[in-house]
């Protein structure tokens, strides 16, 4: 757009409405290039608000010298240079334009400075001010990127002087923002130039490797480093190795305000026609004074074939003699087409093997002469000339195999203290094993419940079991399945055992008898099944902790006589069960006894027997004492005499209901009040007669 255009009458003086909605609260920047004895000053307002004050009212240009060398007493005034510089006039950039000295930027500040805003139009109510406001901001930021790529733009908008300068002294430059007064700030900024640090050659921008895709080649390099040293960019390219150069675009590279705040990068994407044309790129930068710095090491890229062929249709298999047969088609054939796989896998969507590759487009059928069971997922991949792949569904070739596998052999088993279960079997030896199913019963003649549904196909598995029931012991069997899900037999069983919590029955005290120097004790032992051993405690009133008197895993032994006492003594007897994984009988019997004081034994008191028509009649004359007690024991014929009451009364009746016909013998003995016993009374035999 070469060329002035004709702005309507509107000028910028009639945008008092729309500096209401503008920014005023930003300074000008300033910024300074050295060139021998010139200095070139460059500015820009910092918002849309203070742009149109800046148009309108101009800013003020001073500057002062500063010579170390002289000697004045105090600090120097500014000198005015301009009162008031402001951008060109609507008929300035008309009479440029006619004789055609502005390039495309200028003529784009003129319209931009001097043309009307069509928003105004839409009145003054809320969305009509959004409006205006969204106009300003777009005029503005095209304004500022226009001064930054023409030099001719910068001077034309006001944003940029030159000045002779004497290079023996530094000068401060003072740059102040006019206001009329009414909705205007005015901004004071300095640049202090030092005329012996002249203007360095703009850095040479780095293009990093390309991205090479279909008729595209994708172009970055760091947003970071380049922002901070170029306002554009111009990218150019060569066909010819890097001889000839020519832009890509005809005006500069910029990227929009959403790619600055989400990409790292700048990213330019060239479409090319034609693939594997190889390309050399190289990146010039445009600096905010309009100067271009030096091209970038040039990046050689070339875009490739990525579109892969069609997928190829695989009609399902049959089984011949000689192995499967595969038919397929591809339609269409591309112009590039490079061949077709024959591939084949233990499983439909992983691992295939290339079995052969076939090169014409035109053959659609392959017998797999290669045939192995483990192997019963088959695929076609056709491919291009650039390698790229397409592959048909897959197909399973069904075949009839009614010989099972062997039966698997067990490893190992454990149960852990948490109920984790770890098992452990050797692998079978046949190629198409498919996996195993794994049973468990809590008896070896129970019905086992499957615990893995699908085959399994490891050989070492965990999972946890409950162990919080009464069942010790875990049986495990295994079967395994081939590829045709033929079963084999059930391994043999194995037994595993489970840590067991669960601690055993007590053990209770049955009887004693107490003598002077010696207790005896009789208990019942614990019902438990996987009790190991008992013990038995003891400790005397002048202890505080048990001893063991007795360990025994002999399940038959049920009595003992603690001998080697102290006469006239309390002892405390404890008696535990103790299972075979360390579990302790809770709540023990306790048994509190005291031995015969060592006094001499009391007399037997006279008695009789005899039989009544109520039945054994056994009477004594009066105790010595009525704390004593009568223990009664009677034999029947040949067998054991046995205990068959104690009592206080002095009269005690066996019931007659109770005896057969025979010889009965009656014997007795009498205990203190402190379990002292008599010896044995001699005994007295009575023949029970039954009608």
């Amino acid at each position: 757009m070469k060329g002035f255009i004709v702005w309507a009458c509107m000028s910028i003086l009639t945008l008092i409405s729309i500096k209401g909605w503008a920014q005023q609260d930003s300074a000008l920047h300033i910024i300074h290039q050295v060139e021998g004895d010139k200095v070139f000053l460059r500015w820009a307002p910092g918002s849309p608000g203070s742009w149109l004050q800046m148009n309108e009212n101009g800013v003020e240009i001073a500057a002062i010298q500063i010579n170390p060398s002289s000697d004045t007493g105090g600090w120097p005034d500014f000198e005015l240079i301009e009162a008031r510089h402001l951008p060109w006039t609507a008929d300035r950039f008309r009479a440029e334009s006619v004789v055609d000295t502005v390039d495309e930027y200028t003529s784009v500040l003129g319209q931009l400075l001097h043309s009307a805003y069509g928003s105004v139009r839409m009145g003054q109510d809320v969305p009509a001010a959004l409006t205006q406001s969204d106009e300003l901001m777009t005029r503005y930021s095209m304004a500022m990127l226009a001064a930054d790529l023409s030099r001719e733009a910068a001077i034309s908008a006001g944003m940029r002087v030159e000045y002779p300068i004497d290079t023996a002294v530094r000068v401060l430059f003072r740059l102040i923002l006019l206001g009329d007064g009414e909705n205007t700030v005015n901004d004071t900024s300095y640049v202090l130039v030092d005329p012996k640090i002249s203007a360095d050659e703009p850095p040479v921008p780095l293009l990093d490797l390309a991205s090479e895709g279909d008729h595209t080649i994708t172009l970055s390099w760091d947003r970071i480093y380049h922002q901070s040293h170029f306002s554009a960019f111009y990218l150019e390219r060569s066909g010819d190795g890097g001889v000839h150069f020519q832009k890509i675009t005809s005006r500069p590279y910029l990227s929009s305000p959403a790619e600055e705040n989400e990409e790292i990068d700048y990213i330019y994407i060239d479409s090319v026609q034609e693939n594997y044309h190889r390309f050399v790129y190289r990146l010039i930068g445009i600096t905010p004074f309009a100067q271009l710095s030096a091209p970038s090491p040039g990046v050689t890229a070339m875009a490739r074939d990525l579109s892969p062929p069609p997928r190829p249709l695989l009609t399902p298999l049959t089984f011949t003699d000689e192995g499967p047969l595969l038919v397929w088609s591809l339609n269409p054939v591309p112009t590039d087409f490079g061949g077709f796989q024959i591939e084949k896998s233990s499983a439909p969507d992983r691992g295939y093997l290339i079995v052969d590759t076939i090169y014409s487009s035109s053959r659609n059928q392959y017998i797999d002469r290669t045939y192995d069971p483990v192997f019963r997922h088959y695929r076609i991949t056709a491919f291009d000339t650039s390698g790229n792949q397409a592959s048909s569904l897959s197909q399973y070739v069904f075949t009839v195999d009614s010989i099972p596998p062997s039966a698997p052999a067990w490893s190992s088993g454990t149960i852990d203290s948490n109920g984790i279960t770890t098992l452990h079997w050797h692998p079978g030896s046949e190629e198409d094993l498919k996996g195993y199913k794994l049973y468990y019963a809590y008896q070896p003649d129970h019905v086992f419940t499957v615990i893995t549904d699908v085959p399994y196909f490891d050989t070492i598995i965990r999972f946890p079991m409950d162990l919080k029931n009464l069942s010790e012991d875990v049986y495990f069997k295994l079967v395994a399945l081939d590829q045709s899900y033929n079963h084999s037999q059930f391994s043999e069983i194995l037994h595993v055992k489970k840590p067991d919590r669960i601690p055993p029955d007590a053990p209770i005290f049955k009887d004693y008898d107490v003598g002077e120097n010696e207790i005896t004790l009789h208990w019942a032992l614990s019902h438990s099944k996987d009790v190991s051993r008992h013990l038995l405690y003891r400790r005397d009133e002048a202890s505080k902790e048990f001893a063991v008197v007795l360990e025994f895993s002999n399940m038959e032994f049920t009595s003992l006589v603690d001998n080697n006492l102290k006469a006239g003594t309390a002892y405390e007897y404890v008696i535990r069960a103790v299972d075979d994984d360390g579990n302790y009988s809770q709540d023990p019997d306790t048994l509190v006894l005291k031995t015969l004081s060592g006094r001499k034994l009391i007399q037997l008191v006279p008695w009789q027997v005899e039989q009544t028509d109520l039945g054994i009649s056994i009477s004594w004359s009066k105790a010595p004492s009525e704390h004593y007690l009568y223990r009664v024991y009677r034999q029947v014929g040949d067998f054991t005499l046995r205990r068959i009451a104690t009592t206080t009364s002095a009269h005690f009746l066996d019931n007659p209901d109770l005896l057969e016909a025979g010889n009965y013998t009656y014997r007795y003995l009498v205990i203190d009040e402190d379990g002292r016993l008599s010896e044995f009374s001699q005994p007295i035999q009575i023949t029970v007669v039954k009608e």
